[in-house]
């Protein structure tokens, strides 16, 4: 597992052209995995976690995320990729109204201190 994590990690490094995770970080996620894999159901309940069965049950059941998966496996699905699209548009115009709202706000500030000035005279 640890040399899988390790390949891997190297390899979406190197695409997206960042560092890839330290070993002592793959370490610690490698003992937390087997960790978690050999408690029993009702320790994991106790924590508010869940095993790897009742998680795949509950994907089973979920009707909103089966229909979410499914149209993963379309070539013509609305995949990630646009979705960080649809992201990345969405707070470029939230950074848009911000602006607009900073502009509004700072002439309100500069008329109500012209009109302080004009009172003072």
């Amino acid at each position: 597992l640890r040399l899988l994590l390790s390949s891997v990690s190297t390899g979406v490094a190197r695409l997206k052209q960042i560092r890839a995770p330290p070993p002592d970080l793959i370490d610690t996620v490698v003992q937390a995995a087997f960790e978690q894999a050999i408690k029993t159901e009702d320790e994991l309940a106790l924590q508010g976690k869940m095993d790897l069965y009742n998680f795949g049950m509950y994907l089973k059941g979920d009707d909103d995320l089966q229909k979410y998966l499914a149209s993963l496996e379309r070539e013509d699905s609305g995949d990630s990729e646009e979705l960080y699209k649809q992201q990345a548009d969405l707070l470029l115009e939230l950074a848009k109204l911000d602006a607009r709202l900073d502009e509004i706000d700072d002439e309100r500030a500069r008329a109500e201190h012209d009109k302080r000035l004009y009172e003072d005279e």
